[in-house]
């Protein structure tokens, strides 16, 4: 009797042991993979000049590229304008359209051209108002940086003091340092690091090459002759480390001044 209980405990203990060894044996749980850190996307920018106010909202596809641009202007409660954006195989935009709400038919068509990484030439043609014109921007660079910006119209002219041809274009740490323009001379250009430009890879406005070009935000720009001849500056506010308004402060014009909202993707 006493030897048939001695094995019932060697027996029992031998199971514990296999269960304690299995137990043993699970491999921890791995790391859970990290949650991805949100992409913050304008969602919405207020901008108001004078008596002139615009209001756009952003919308993104899956591939969190900006698609559209929809626009309500002045007193309005309706939008009554929008861009669209088109993008190639490369991810890179393609066309862009300007459409009155409801009409396939666009006001303004610009069509941008690349090699590889590197744009080329944008060709717009716009048809609404009482100036049409068909115009090319053209783009050349040196070891990868953007060098020149010429202009060329084949249709119509530019307006009046407008900044059209730019030359000798210099970079320092990703933003613009200076210029040469047509008829104004060598340029220079302040910016802050504060906080990353909201605009920046956006691309939808092929005019626009401080915020085309400049991953951070232009301070001023100034005649480099003469410091005190500033052709525009901004003041920035923050939230978070993104800019929530800038203010825009250029020579005989009122004051321009866009605030921005944010969502995620």
């Amino acid at each position: 009797m006493k030897t048939k209980f001695i094995l019932t405990l060697t027996v029992l203990s031998l199971v514990f042991a296999s269960c304690k060894k299995k137990e043993t044996d699970t491999p921890a749980d791995p790391t859970p993979t990290p949650t991805p850190s949100p992409t913050y996307v304008i969602s919405k920018d207020s901008t108001v000049e004078g008596s002139s106010i615009r209001v756009g909202v952003y919308e993104y596809n899956s591939s969190k590229k900006l698609v559209r641009v929809k626009y309500k202007l002045g007193a309005s409660t309706n939008y009554t304008v929008r861009d669209t954006v088109i993008y190639n195989a490369n991810g890179q935009v393609s066309q862009v359209n300007t459409l009155a709400t409801g009409s396939l038919t666009p006001l303004a068509t610009s069509n941008y051209s690349y090699n590889g990484n590197l744009l080329t030439s944008v060709n717009e043609t716009v048809t609404d108002g009482g100036s049409p014109y068909v115009r090319t921007r053209s783009y050349t660079y040196t070891a990868g940086l953007l060098s020149t910006i010429s202009v060329n119209y084949s249709v119509g002219s530019p307006s009046p003091g407008k900044p059209e041809n730019f030359t000798a274009i210099a970079f320092l740490g990703g933003n613009i340092s200076s210029a040469n323009l047509t008829a104004v001379g060598a340029l220079t250009f302040s910016t802050s690091t504060a906080a990353p430009n909201p605009y920046y890879g956006l691309n939808f406005r092929s005019d626009d090459i401080l915020n085309n070009f400049n991953q951070n935000n232009v301070l001023s720009v100034f005649v480099t002759a003469s410091p005190s001849t500033i052709i525009i500056s901004y003041t920035y506010t923050y939230a978070d480390g993104r800019v929530i308004t800038i203010n825009e402060s250029k020579p005989l014009n009122p004051n321009r001044v866009t605030t921005i909202l944010y969502k995620t993707l």
